[in-house]
């Protein structure tokens, strides 16, 4: 099977480069023949029948060129024949010139002149090729009709005896009307290898055009025969073949270089003239038919004029088909053909201008489908699209004709209700609710649909942004309540929101002008009450809203992104702060800093950790990195990799608010934690609770036999500091012993308790 294949391949390969050849031969041919032809004139003088010869092998050269094309390009097979009979016809017409011209004494010629007159008639059968459309041009084939017209009052002008126009009139007015009528065939098709085909048939009709003017225009100025201008007539069959040869349109990967190519002016002006030239010249060939035969030229200007004024009726409504088509393809949704978000709000604006009374009972139920992202992602976005469009078919269904449907873009869609207060509209939201549970079938497939509602009735003096905004967060706020429910808007809904859209603007400028601050809490030793350590605490001060909890700002900057920065910095204040005490009072201090998830997740943790303890120069030792559960339910891979290093470097890990999570117990055997902070939910009022104190006492005898330390937090009574001393637990921090402290207090706060430890010695060495 693989060999045949191949074998298949090979021969296509083959053919190909046989085609290759095959053109090639006849580019070489036709340009031969054009040579030839040349030098006959220039150097041979011979009588004028051997350039009658010439004339039509170089006519039945081009139409051997057209039958090889109609071979090889499949898909404008029947454009190619056409043309091929062109061709023919014209080399016919010129081999009956030839003979009668030979023979002395002939000057009925009759029979060519007609051959030369019917060789348009192919031609204008390929204008009237429609390509790739779905329905026909009309406009099109109207101007095709009037070149048919024109040509059919020709024939009729020149055939009468005597004839009412001459041979040379009738093949420059032919040639002229052929022009124009394959520019309008090259203005209507779009850009791609079709308008290509019709340019290389337009260039070389102009060119024949332009020469047989010139031919006769030489005649008529008493050139002989013999003369260089029978060249005229070999000319532009050369150029085609060379144009037809050189433009491959067989290959289809190339359709989208053509479009590339194509010109990107309008061409629908030239359009409009080449239309008007040739219904004039249509018109004026009836009028001089009927001159000379009053019934039949009458007859032949009327049909002319109702043919272009069938023509102009036809491009107006094909304009207004478009405008049309354009319009609502502006206002409606491409997916599911209801209103999109354009025309929604501009109906939003339109009702709400209304009096006071009608614009109140309008009413905006904003609705997203539950759980569409995970049914998108698992059976994917073809089959999303089909789930979307069936929804749009039941919303339509269930509205009444004066409401909107519309498409507000994903899985969101908006129902503009008409005069209906806020109950019915609640009422109408739990009927779409209830109609969209019911299960679909859906590519063989059952599906229970939900979807959550969010609703707002209007007011006379709202605004269609300001509506659509508040049911979208109506919407959000009953996904998360529970999902498949209506929820009417209220005020506090978007307090939340805004209050931390604000804060996170200003977060963002804190961090670039460096305001966060440093706050330090000092870590005690039960016994004794010695200052063994800190932990670093950011802490913000807003010029306008004042002192903002980190239990605010440091969420949304875990969700922006913002945490990196923040980390960064109060990582490299704390650092350079305890590296300044140590160096001061000759201690050896810790400090905890809190690293996020988010900075885990980063992939340069390590790297920040080990650049901030080089430039501010602090002993590893000194250095605790505090890590909370959040942390370690995130399962980053690299996470215990990341601990182990640090450990590497002297740094120590500290699990903070043990006690909370679901695997606490599990995440000791598992990471190389060094410190255990016991979460203050179980310090307070520890010396009241029984249950809390066992818990404590637990936990304090495992962090012994595990040998690590343990940290209690928020201690805040004298009871609970007797307990967690009776109990053996190592360490304490708390709003009893100290608050956390601005750097500057804290370093008078450590003067002090220094000063407090050195007196007994003091003392001692007085005695």
């Amino acid at each position: 099977m693989e060999v045949s294949e191949v074998d298949s391949n090979e021969q296509a390969a083959g053919s190909r480069e046989r085609m290759s050849r095959g053109a090639k031969g006849l580019l070489f041919a036709a340009v031969a023949i054009q040579l030839f032809h040349l030098g006959l004139h220039l150097m041979v003088h011979l009588p004028m029948v051997r350039s009658y010869a010439v004339q039509a092998i170089a006519a039945a050269m081009t139409a051997a060129v057209c039958y090889y094309k109609s071979r090889q390009e499949s898909q404008y097979r029947r454009l190619w024949v056409q043309l091929t009979m062109a061709f023919v016809i014209w080399t016919v017409a010129q081999v009956f010139w030839a003979i009668a011209a030979s023979k002395p004494g002939v000057t009925d010629l009759s029979f060519s002149d007609m051959l030369w007159l019917v060789y348009a008639f192919p031609m204008l059968r390929v204008t009237m090729y429609v390509p790739n459309a779905t329905r026909r041009d009309l406009a099109g084939w109207f101007d095709a009709a009037q070149a048919y017209i024109f040509f059919s009052i020709l024939i009729a002008l020149f055939f009468p005896a005597p004839g009412i126009i001459s041979q040379a009139i009738s093949d420059d007015v032919q040639g002229l009307a052929m022009l124009l009528a394959l520019v309008l065939r090259y203005c209507t098709t779009a850009p791609g290898r079709d308008r290509v085909f019709f340019r290389n048939l337009t260039i070389y009709m102009a060119v024949y055009v332009a020469f047989c003017i010139l031919y006769y225009a030489a005649i008529s100025h008493g050139f002989a025969f013999g003369s260089i201008a029978e060249l005229c007539w070999t000319i532009p069959f050369t150029l085609f073949s060379v144009l037809a040869l050189c433009t491959d349109l067989s290959n289809r990967g190339d359709e989208t270089e053509w479009s590339y190519r194509s010109t990107k002016a309008q061409t629908s002006y030239l359009q409009g003239i080449s239309a008007l030239g040739l219904a004039i010249m249509s018109m004026m060939a009836a009028a001089v038919l009927a001159y000379h035969k009053p019934v039949l030229g009458g007859v032949a200007l009327a049909v002319t004029f109702l043919m272009f004024s069938a023509r102009m009726i036809a491009r107006e409504w094909q304009l207004d088909s478009l405008h049309s088509r354009v319009n609502h393809s502006a206002l409606h949704d491409p997916l599911t053909s209801v209103a999109n978000r354009t025309l929604l709000q501009a109906e939003i604006t339109r009702r709400l201008a209304r009096p006071a009374a009608k614009a109140e009972s309008t009413a905006v139920l904003f609705l997203g489908l539950d759980r569409f992202r995970t049914l998108n992602d698992c059976l994917g976005h073809a089959f999303g699209d089909l789930l979307l469009q069936r929804v749009a078919v039941i919303l339509c269904e269930s509205v009444r004709k004066q409401d909107l449907v519309a498409r507000y873009g994903g899985d969101e869609f908006v129902i503009l209700l008409d005069a209906a207060n806020a109950c019915e509209a609640a009422e109408f939201g739990e009927h779409i609710l209830a109609v969209l549970r019911v299960p679909q079938y859906l590519e063989g497939r059952l599906l229970h649909v939900t979807a959550s509602i969010g609703l707002v009735s209007g007011r006379h003096d709202a605004s269609a942004g300001a509506m659509l905004q508040d049911a979208h967060f109506a919407m959000h706020h009953a996904k998360k309540s529970g999902r498949d429910r209506v929820e009417a808007f209220e005020a506090e809904m978007v307090r939340v929101p805004r209050y931390k859209l604000g804060l996170e603007t200003d977060l963002r400028a804190a961090l670039e002008a460096h305001e966060i601050e440093v706050f330090y809490q000092p870590i005690f030793a039960v016994d004794g009450g010695e200052v063994r350590g800190f932990e670093a605490l950011a802490r913000w001060t807003h010029e306008k809203r004042g002192s903002v909890s980190p239990a605010d700002f440091i969420p949304v900057a875990e969700d922006t992104g913002m945490i990196l920065e923040l980390g960064a910095q109060v990582m490299r204040k704390a650092c350079q702060q305890c590296h300044d005490w140590n160096t001061r009072f000759g201690t050896a201090y810790t400090m905890n800093v809190n690293v996020s998830a988010c900075q885990f997740a980063s992939s340069n943790v390590m790297e920040l950790v080990v650049s901030v303890l080089q430039e501010t120069g602090l002993d590893p030792r000194s250095l605790k990195l505090e890590v909370t559960e959040s942390v370690l339910l995130t399962g980053h891979s690299s996470l215990q990799e990341t601990l182990a290093r640090a450990q590497k470097l002297g740094i120590q890990i500290c699990l903070d608010d043990f006690g909370t999570g679901y695997s606490s117990l599990s995440y000791l055997l598992s990471y190389p934690f060094d410190v255990v902070k016991i979460d203050q939910s179980f310090v307070r009022h520890l010396d009241k609770d029984a249950r809390k104190a066992n818990v404590v006492r637990m936990l304090v005898d495992l962090a012994m036999n595990l040998n690590k330390q343990l940290v209690a937090e928020g201690v805040e009574r004298p009871e609970e500091i007797a307990c967690l001393r009776k109990f053996g637990c190592e360490l304490m921090q708390g709003f009893l012993p100290s608050k956390p402290l601005a750097a500057d207090v804290a370093t008078a706060f450590l003067e002090a308790h220094l000063d407090r430890e050195r007196k007994p010695s003091l003392v001692v060495e007085e005695a």
